[in-house]
Formats: C-alpha cells, structure tokens, sequence
C-alpha cells in the first residue's frame, strides 16, 4: 500500500464538496453517465449580466457554514517529460529518459466537521500505467484511509487484500473554508477569468468558467443550482516543470455524485472486525 498512500496524502484532495441552494439538499444524479459535455447556447436573461467573478464568489460563499459532504469523483491525468542530459551530472540510460505516466482514479469521500474534530473517509481506486523508451508498467490498487472514530487525531490506512492497517497520528487543522481558498486564488491573482458560457456536464447544468494564470489554464464547470465544480481542468506547459525537464502535463477531474450534510454513519470511520490495525509512522505508508 505504500506507493498509493505516497499518492494520497500528496494530493490535494482537492475535490470536495458540495451544496444545495435553499433547503434542496437531494443527491444529483449523472443523467448522461458518460461525462459528454453539452454545448447550451440560450442563457436566461437573468444570468446576462453574470460574470466570472460573480461566479467565483458564490462558489467561494458555498463553503460558509458546510458541516458535512460526500462525493465521488473520477479522473485522469497525463504527464509526459523527458530528461535534459546537459542539466545532470550523472550518467543516464539514453532509452529511458523519456516518460509518460498516465493515472486513472475513481474516489469516494466522505468529510465531516464536528466542532473542534475532523473526520475524513477516502475509498480510492487506482491504476498507474509508466512508460519509457524501454519499458511499460500497469499497477492497479485499492486503497481506503479514514479517521480513526475513537481518537479523531489518527488516521487509519490499508489497501484491499491487507490483513493489518496502520494507524498514524495526523495534525490537521481544517474547516471547509478551505476548500475555497483555490477560488480566493484565482480572484486575486488570475491573469484572465472568463465566463465561457453555459454547458451540460455529467448531468449538470453549469456554467463554465475558465482561467489563466501562472502558465496554466484552468477550467471549471460549476452547478447552476449550487455553484459546486462538478469537473475540473488543467493543463501546464514546459514552464511548470522542472528545469531538467521538458514535457507538460494534463488532468481532468469529474464528480459523478456529491451530496450536502449526509448522514454521519460512524462504521465509515471503524477498521473492519477482522483487521488488526498497528501503531506506526508516516513513513510506514510511502516507500
């Protein structure tokens, strides 16, 4: 399990979350199921004079006072890189230094707030292809982590086929404000908002904003009943990598279900019976 939690603990976690507008607090559900999008070309006249930032504030809003959310999202990313020999000093395998990584993800998470106390549920299902000049790998894993429901300042994590899991002790200090902060981001410092139009995504009517900033351009396609992202995009060019590489990178990230305050179930947060769960360190998840 240890190369996938070296994944999900560096991850933002970055898809969270979701609201409903007034007392609608019901689970949309994924009309299309194939994640086309749909071009919609009339607008209400009411949403004429919206604009990016308009948008980006109410999303921004949507986070105030949230205590609980789960959703589930599917995505996918490529990045493709090869090495400057002129920049290292050691000596390389000619046929290995060009890559492409491909990662195909489907999570679900659950994440509540309760006073001073944190719980989080992640059920993450993953497949990792590498390629080089020379060779090609596929790794398919399964991995769960979720607060540990006794002492919320653990933090429980085993992959599928595991008969031990690892508790370790987390310090985080979180409130769903900060799930807004990526949108804070962007009203402050983007080079360029612009609000694309209205568009159709897995389901949902939204609206999709895109942005330009520090090299990358963004997309997101926020519900028009809550202003909740419901996909995510991003691509980044050589300037983003490292100086010993050459390459770029693109991911998308698409919520299929997500749903407001669900009903706090405290067996998402306990080790199955028949699973001894051991003491260790942080270092015991990466490697």
């Amino acid at each position: 399990m240890k190369k996938t939690w070296l994944v999900a603990l560096c991850s933002t976690t970055v898809l969270l979350a979701a609201c409903t507008d007034g007392e609608d607090e019901n689970t949309e559900e994924n009309a299309n199921g194939n994640g086309e999008t749909e071009e919609t070309t009339d607008q209400a006249s009411e949403d004429d004079e919206l604009t990016a930032e308009d948008i980006l504030q109410e999303a921004i809003a949507l986070y105030d006072g949230l205590e609980g959310l789960y959703m589930e999202t599917v995505g996918e990313g490529d990045i493709d890189f090869s090495i400057d020999e002129e920049d290292i000093e050691d000596e390389i395998d000619e046929e290995a230094n060009s890559t492409e990584l491909g990662l195909e993800m489907n999570i679900r998470q659950w994440t509540f707030v309760d006073g001073d106390d944190f719980y989080d549920r992640s059920e993450q299902e993953m497949i990792m292809n590498m390629e080089t000049d020379s060779d090609a790998s596929t790794e398919e894993t399964v991995s769960y982590s979720f607060t540990d429901y006794s002492d919320p300042a653990y933090a429980i994590m085993y992959d599928e086929g595991d008969d031990e899991a690892i508790r370790i002790e987390r310090d985080l200090d979180f409130d769903f404000s900060h799930m807004a902060q990526r949108y804070e981001d962007l009203l402050d410092n983007a080079d360029e908002l612009t609000l694309v139009g209205e568009e159709e995504v897995n389901g949902y009517q939204t609206y999709h904003v895109e942005a330009e900033m520090d090299g990358e351009t963004m997309a997101f396609y926020f519900d028009q009943d809550t202003y909740f992202s419901v996909r995510d995009e991003i691509i980044g060019g050589d300037d983003d990598m490292d100086t010993t590489l050459d390459g770029g990178f693109q991911a998308e990230d698409d919520v299929i279900d997500y749903e407001l305050n669900p009903e706090f179930d405290e067996s998402l947060f306990q080790a199955p019976d028949d699973m001894d769960v051991t003491d260790g360190e942080i270092s015991d998840t990466i490697g």
